[in-house]
């Protein structure tokens, strides 16, 4: 990251949509990122896969799940921060 604070012709895109000091929502809110995304964890929806093959005996469930990612910029990075 240091050496990419020196460095000119391209943008900082993360993964980390972390709130807090160290995450990558204030590195947008700062100027330092171009953008980042959250990165859901996925839990709630492999606990309702889970329920499905335990407690209904599911004999199959959907082979992908995808979960909702939020993109982070510089319009919408300081309102996220406090979330």
């Amino acid at each position: 990251m240091r050496a990419a604070k020196g460095a000119k012709g391209f943008k900082i895109i993360g993964t980390d949509g972390l709130p807090g000091p160290a995450g990558g929502i204030e590195a947008v809110a700062k100027g330092g990122w171009a953008g980042t995304f959250t990165y859901p964890t996925g839990a709630k929806e492999a606990i309702e896969m889970s329920k499905k093959i335990l407690l209904d005996c599911a004999t199959s469930v959907e082979p992908t799940v995808t979960v909702g990612t939020t993109a982070i910029t510089a319009e919408n990075a300081k309102q996220l921060m406090g979330k």
